[in-house]
């Protein structure tokens, strides 16, 4: 492990966050996006480290966690996580064989007889533990489990949280009995989470483990779900794929969002251009039609609102005078439990359309789909067919080495496209501090 060099002393000018989205095997967007980052502004630029909130939801929780653990030597750590995403394949990620399919029925109508159902059914009321045991998944995720816990120092991220090195780290789950979005985190003792009164939201804090990342990762009926303390959980892309309100509440004042979705425009004329050439859609149609509602929904219209208390709070100071926040503020604060600031907002987007990139790679390496127990040709039927292109799903789904490093490179290359105004985004005093947003 190598250490930072002595000259280093640069920390954030103030509270800085990453939030980083959910999206299955696109979050390798974003690992392209933290290599460029740290290339350009940490290894020859002015800065030790970029961020000390860190706030993810499901294939973005998982890379929070990493990067929680190399914040303070993200170089060589960069790698291994740059590395460990390429060595992901079908096989090794979506294991499903002669197990899972006897598994099958379980899975799809859930388990009636059996011990183990009938030791959850005569549990007396009075007595607290799991309402029912784990909800089973289609595929085996228990290899990513593992890597996880293997992969990931999660000593180094308890160190870095308990030495200040980071003010906060939170990933986003969705609980499944009540629906609720649940946001673990972890703060240093000196730094504080503002808990709000939304009631569709739930505020837990813990010691931040691989369970926490898992649950937030996990896909519903694709991966099992996680119980923690007796409780199950399931993706947190469901209720809050963009975690925003988590890092605002960790008390961030600049923000770097990794979306993982083009401008809203290009995405809506890309989204009918592909509903006209598909005239006879069936069911992968709409699910991969429910999951873009899901991911993409919420990001934009939370930068929207980021933006408009900004002109809000600029616009007033301008017509009242600085007592305007302050007067604001003392007026919400006993409803929000928090103050309304400035926060200076940047977001970095794919360039291209991701079901291109991913219809590219199946082109180029057709081989790669191949899953245990399922006929290499059937997935790659299904993979290739119109209606799962046209679905976007591939670009959800398709764990393979050469899509990943596509991904990769893209995240790399729209960062450095962007790195000017980057530099003045990490290196320019806070948006509190210097009076702008």
């Amino acid at each position: 492990m190598t250490g930072s060099t002595p000259h280093k002393l640069w920390k954030p000018p103030c509270p800085t966050a990453v939030v980083l989205t959910g999206g299955g095997a696109r979050g390798a967007y974003e690992v392209g996006v933290l290599q460029r980052l740290y290339e350009s502004l940490v290894d020859k630029g002015p800065c030790e480290r970029l961020f000390d909130i860190l706030a993810g939801t499901s294939a973005g929780a998982l890379n929070v966690c990493a990067l929680g653990a190399m914040a303070h030597d993200a170089r060589d750590r960069l790698k291994a996580l740059t590395a460990y995403w390429e060595s992901i394949t079908m096989k090794r990620l979506l294991r499903f064989g002669g197990r899972e399919l006897s598994r099958l029925p379980n899975v799809i109508m859930g388990r009636r007889l059996g011990l183990e159902s009938l030791r959850y059914r005569k549990r007396p009321k009075e007595r607290v533990g799991p309402p029912h045991p784990p909800v089973a998944g289609l595929f085996d995720t228990s290899l990513l489990y593992r890597d996880m816990r293997r992969e990931i120092p999660w000593q180094f991220l308890q160190d870095n949280i308990r030495t200040g090195v980071l003010r906060g780290i939170a990933v986003c789950a969705t609980e499944l009995c009540t629906s609720k979005s649940i946001v673990f985190y972890q703060v240093h003792e000196e730094g504080m989470y503002r808990t709000g009164k939304d009631s569709a939201k739930e505020e837990r804090q813990v010691e931040m483990g691989a369970q926490h990342a898992m649950a937030s990762a996990a896909i519903p009926f694709l991966f099992p779900a996680i119980q923690i303390d007796g409780i199950c959980y399931v993706d947190g892309a469901l209720r809050q794929n963009a975690p925003l309100y988590p890092a605002m509440r960790m008390g961030a004042e600049k923000v770097l969002i990794v979306g993982l979705s083009r401008e809203p425009d290009q995405k809506y004329r890309t989204a009918r251009m592909s509903c006209q050439r598909n005239p006879f859609p069936g069911s992968l149609f709409l699910l991969g039609r429910t999951v873009n509602a899901v991911m993409d929904g919420v990001l934009d219209h939370e930068i929207h609102r980021i933006e408009m208390f900004n002109q809000l709070i600029q616009k007033g100071r301008a017509l009242y005078g600085e007592a305007f926040l302050e007067n604001m503020n003392q007026a919400t604060h006993a409803y929000r439990n928090t103050n309304y600031r400035l926060v200076d907002v940047r977001i970095i987007r794919p360039s291209r359309n991701l079901n291109e990139v991913a219809l590219e790679a199946l082109q180029e390496a057709p081989n790669e789909l191949t899953m245990p127990g399922v006929p290499g040709r059937l997935v790659t039927n299904v993979m290739t067919s119109s209606p799962f292109l046209e679905s976007e799903l591939s670009s959800y789904l398709m764990f393979t080495p050469t899509y990943i490093r596509k991904l990769i490179r893209l995240g790399y290359e729209d960062t450095k496209r962007q790195e000017e105004e980057l530099v003045g985004f990490f290196t320019a005093e806070g948006p509190n501090r210097s009076g702008s947003a």
